[in-house]
């Protein structure tokens, strides 16, 4: 083979290799929750999918809070607590609420149920331990706590047909008082083609 033919199928695999890094390239997204007077968690970040169903045949969740990962992009999640923090009665300041875990459940189905939440029982597939790196059994993902209390969650979305999960994001009281609080929105993952 000559020189030319050898920097010509460099070249083309360097281009090859570029375009498939830019096609999985991180993309960052910031969700807002906070805690209610009434001691809730509350989604302040509208739906990120579509609310009819896609091309990739899911059906449409407009639901407050729900991820999209596109095809082709990793997606990095930054789950961000806002607002006033500490509920008399419940979490009394100096206390206050911080965001401690993020749950994974319901593969492909419906929402799970708080009881399946607490013990669950469907195993998160290799799939979905591809994308996340969490615990297979619990659901617990693992994450990054940033210096301003957010956590940061990593989804490769690498799965060649996509699907959706549910996802609960908990606080707890800084205080360790057992009064963790929930919301569970949905994640698309659409896929790496």
């Amino acid at each position: 083979m000559s020189k030319f033919h050898n920097i010509i199928i460099s070249m083309a695999f360097l281009l090859l290799c570029s375009a498939q890094a830019n096609a999985h390239n991180t993309k960052p997204e910031v969700i807002d929750l906070e805690v209610s007077a009434s001691g809730t968690l509350e989604m302040k970040t509208n739906s990120k999918c579509p609310a009819v169903a896609g091309p990739h045949g899911r059906p449409g969740f407009p639901e407050k809070g729900c991820l999209r990962a596109p095809k082709g992009e990793a997606l990095s999640v930054e789950f961000k607590l806002t607002g006033n923090q500490s509920i008399p009665g419940v979490c009394p300041s100096p206390a206050k609420y911080e965001l401690d875990g993020i749950q994974l459940g319901g593969k492909n189905g419906l929402k799970p149920t708080l009881s399946q939440w607490e013990n669950p029982v469907q195993l998160l597939d290799d799939e979905v331990l591809a994308d996340f790196v969490a615990d297979p059994v619990s659901g617990w993902v693992n994450f990054e706590t940033l210096p301003s209390k957010n956590i940061v969650v990593a989804n490769n979305n690498g799965s060649k047909r996509g699907y959706f999960i549910w996802y609960r994001v908990r606080a707890s009281c800084n205080t360790g008082a057992p009064n963790s609080i929930y919301y569970d929105p949905r994640y698309d993952n659409e896929g790496n083609p």
